[in-house]
């Protein structure tokens, strides 16, 4: 997690992948596991291809937001169960 002056911020949300918080804009953060639970691939020129929902709305508005902004997020990639390595700058 990230403290912003007394505000605790969690950096992860496990289960879903995808961290909006409330007061933000776009999102704050993706992850990906080890499992393959969702269709999360890196491609061979190193760019990984997050598994965006099929439907509208939900998450995916933030996640939107973040792309026509060019806000940068942090993509945490899962190495083995329980362990990530953070990659920042990301962006959609």
């Amino acid at each position: 997690g990230y403290h912003f002056g007394v505000t605790p911020i969690p950096l992860l949300d496990r289960g879903r992948g995808i961290r909006n918080p409330r007061d933000f804009d776009a999102t704050l953060t993706i992850m990906t596991g080890v499992k393959g639970v969702y269709d999360d691939v890196t491609s061979p020129d190193g760019f990984v291809h997050y598994a965006y929902q099929s439907r509208e709305g939900g998450d995916n508005v933030k996640l939107r937001r973040a792309l026509d902004q060019r806000v940068p997020l942090v993509y945490f990639e899962g190495v083995r169960p329980g362990v990530f390595v953070a990659h920042y700058p990301a962006y959609v």
